[in-house]
């Protein structure tokens, strides 16, 4: 039915279904927090990703992350931001690629876990989680304020009141004036939900072909040139000038792009400054052959303020899990 309604109506019309317990849900086997956002990439959905199973991790808790996962072209295997979550997260964490979250979720369970973490999921509505965290980026709340495929957003903006915390990344990269603003706006549209300012802080520099770490100091001053394959890659190249890097180049490949041998080889056989990428194209590009060269800059989510508020209603969910609503389907 609703593949032959506009984009735009078919959303709200799926929401509305939803809302009134119209299209039923799946409870997901054990407590569950879903990591979203309203647009369509760009937030730094990932690092909070590997923020909030780490928050688990150390608390002695048994947690799954759940993807949809994404491929494009050639590329097998997991997508690039799993392979990174399972390195960041390292043992004890399990990341499961299926685009059926119910199922992923039984089949983490059986595997051990005690909570999971939805990664790009607050549309995903059959799935039933107990709260829903969702990402705001500061310097683009809300996608040119167009649903797709005009703008950014996938649903209207009040899809942010099924929110249980609201987080602001990238908080860095407006004025003080302009995040209280945004503030304004969310609290206009949700005044319940705790809102938390967030940024995604460079911690790592390393030299691609030796794996050697470098000193993030290194980069003050320094002439590069950069590429990324991200939703938003100038939030990438902003991060370098904001670290002192003189950035002499840029390239902004696709999102997700599969980068092939030939491509990167030519990259760095022309002479110049070092090429500096990201962790999440570096996954793609370490295999591909020699990166001379290269350096790769890792950024971690940092929360700036609303911490204990964020921790408060992620516990809540190992101890307060709700009922399945009246009317809908449980498994």
């Amino acid at each position: 039915m609703l593949a032959s309604v506009p984009y735009g109506w078919a959303v709200r019309l799926r929401n509305f279904l939803y809302d009134m317990s119209l299209l039923p849900t799946r409870t997901l086997p054990a407590p569950a927090v879903c990591i979203g956002n309203l647009t369509a990439g760009g937030t730094g959905k990932t690092p909070a990703v590997a923020w909030v199973a780490g928050h688990f991790r150390r608390r002695g808790v048994p947690v799954a992350v759940l993807r949809r996962g994404y491929r494009r072209g050639r590329s097998e295997g997991p997508a690039e931001e799993s392979r990174w979550l399972s390195e960041r997260l390292a043992a004890g964490v399990e990341v499961i690629e299926d685009p059926d979250r119910v199922a992923a979720g039984r089949r983490a369970v059986e595997h051990g876990a005690e909570v999971l973490v939805l990664d790009d999921g607050f549309q995903h509505r059959r799935a039933r989680r107990d709260l829903d965290v969702v990402l705001v980026d500061a310097a683009d709340p809300f996608g040119g304020g167009r649903l797709l495929p005009w703008g950014l957003l996938r649903e209207p903006e009040q899809g942010i009141r099924r929110a249980g915390v609201i987080v602001l990344t990238r908080t860095d990269h407006v004025s003080p004036a302009e995040c209280a603003e945004l503030e304004a706006r969310l609290r206009a549209l949700h005044p319940d939900a705790p809102l938390v300012r967030a940024v995604h802080a460079p911690r790592r520099l390393m030299d691609g072909a030796r794996g050697e770490a470098l000193d993030l100091k290194q980069l003050v001053g320094c002439r590069l040139r950069a590429f990324a394959g991200l939703a938003r890659p100038e939030a990438f190249f902003r991060t370098l000038e904001d670290l002192g890097a003189d950035v002499v180049q840029r390239l902004a490949c696709p999102d997700h792009h599969d980068y092939t041998s030939d491509e990167v080889a030519g990259l760095l056989r022309v002479p110049g400054p070092p090429w500096i990428t990201t962790e999440k194209d570096w996954v793609k590009i370490r295999d591909l052959g020699p990166v001379a060269g290269l350096w790769v800059l890792g950024v971690d989510f940092e929360v700036l303020s609303g911490d204990e508020a964020l921790r408060r209603a992620l516990d809540g969910i190992l101890t307060a899990r709700a009922e399945p609503p009246a009317g809908r389907v449980s498994d």
